[in-house]
């Protein structure tokens, strides 16, 4: 069995990942991939490359229902895997609270 080359495999990957994105034909992704592989080479190519992930969407009626019946910021966290930092930063005005009437 023979290996192919990174950039070889990079473009399928490019090609295979337009179609699927945009439901192109993988024929029709060519000139896309190679405008991108091409890019990645010139700007980028021999070193390493950051690429960020996506950011993480919160289910925030589900978080605020969770504090304002009393979890803990702690089990709140851990059942979302997020920080302690995530959370105050998605309650600005601060965490809801406990809901004296559900008592």
């Amino acid at each position: 069995m023979t290996e192919q080359d990174p950039t070889t495999l990079l473009r399928q990957a490019l090609v295979a990942a337009i179609a699927d994105q945009t439901g192109m034909r993988e024929t029709l992704a060519v000139p896309y991939a190679d405008a991108v592989l091409a890019y990645l080479q010139r700007e980028h190519g021999g070193g390493h490359l950051y690429i960020p992930a996506p950011p993480r969407q919160y289910d925030l009626l589900q978080i605020r229902a969770q504090l304002e019946r009393g979890d803990s910021v702690s089990r709140v966290c851990m059942e979302h895997a997020m920080s302690r930092t995530t959370l105050y930063r998605l309650f600005p005005g601060g965490l809801p609270r406990k809901d004296a009437s559900a008592a």
